[in-house]
């Protein structure tokens, strides 16, 4: 499968989706010592056995990877966005993520699915960044405290930035009838044009 849930504990839910969209499992089980820990030390640990268990195991050689967090929304044109973006990523030197997620994205200023935009701050939530930056900077110094702010700081990013869309590909909760979320003719041919223009170099 392309699709690798980690989980900390097996449930009616999980085990339902998992067979139902017949995707991968990997179960996270913490150690002695760290299962005496704070919930947020032991999610940023599992947060890191997830993606090394992805890179390493899953999807070994992989190029790139996606990570999204639980609780999110998915457009249906989200893996055609990231497919669309995985080559500006791995070329442009100046990019070290591209996310589905724009927290400045407010309605009725954001209407232009194709429209694309460079930022300095780490959105989360779904994102894709390379495997190899993944192996050589961020698992060997990952925090036992807090993975999601340790992916946010400025000293990783390095001066890099992130692509983002205009329009999120991702949200939390239940969506509105009528939605972006909600799929149509619009999401089949999605289109974001020429990548390029977004490189500096």
């Amino acid at each position: 499968s392309m699709v690798l849930v980690s989980a900390n504990a097996l449930s009616e839910e999980v085990e339902r989706n998992v067979s139902s969209y017949n995707v991968s499992l990997v179960l996270f089980k913490a150690q002695h010592e760290d299962a005496r820990q704070t919930e947020q030390v032991k999610a940023s640990i599992h947060y890191r056995f997830s993606i090394y268990h992805a890179l390493n195991v899953h999807f070994v050689n992989s190029p790139s990877l996606i990570v999204m967090e639980a609780g999110v929304v998915t457009a249906p044109d989200f893996f055609g966005y990231f497919a669309q973006l995985e080559h500006l990523l791995l070329s442009d030197s100046g990019l070290w993520c591209v996310s589905a997620w724009n927290g400045y994205a407010l309605s009725p200023y954001v209407a232009d699915p194709s429209a694309l935009l460079r930022t300095d701050v780490f959105p989360g939530l779904a994102f894709m960044l390379p495997g190899q930056l993944f192996r050589t900077e961020i698992l060997g110094k990952w925090p036992r405290r807090s993975g999601s702010e340790y992916l946010r700081s400025r000293t990783l990013r390095g001066g890099r930035q992130c692509v983002i869309p205009e329009i999120p590909r991702i949200q939390r909760g239940a969506v509105e009838e009528n939605d972006y979320f909600h799929p149509g003719p619009l999401h089949d041919a999605l289109d974001l044009g020429d990548v390029a223009r977004l490189t500096t170099e």
